[in-house]
């Protein structure tokens, strides 16, 4: 997702390109790290296969969404 969003941050924010880093260290292991995350919900629901666990890992990984719609927020804010 990173890879994509990227260049039109870029090109929205006038901002020095340190501040694009995190997202830049993200964008370039986006995949491993989806793999990792896969990985991870298929052992949890081997292991636990109930709606509850499902609930669990929807609302962690909106909880994460959330997280990284805060970091978004705080570049556009500093950059205004």
């Amino acid at each position: 997702m990173i890879p994509q969003l990227l260049p039109l941050l870029r090109r929205q924010l006038d901002l020095p390109e340190r501040a694009f880093r995190f997202l830049r260290y993200h964008g370039d292991n986006d995949q491993a790290h989806l793999a990792r995350w896969l990985e991870a919900v298929e052992i949890v629901l081997a292991a636990d296969p109930t709606p509850e666990s499902t609930q669990r890992i929807v609302e962690t990984a909106r909880a994460t969404a959330e997280l990284y719609l805060l970091q978004f927020r705080y570049v556009v804010s500093q950059h205004d």
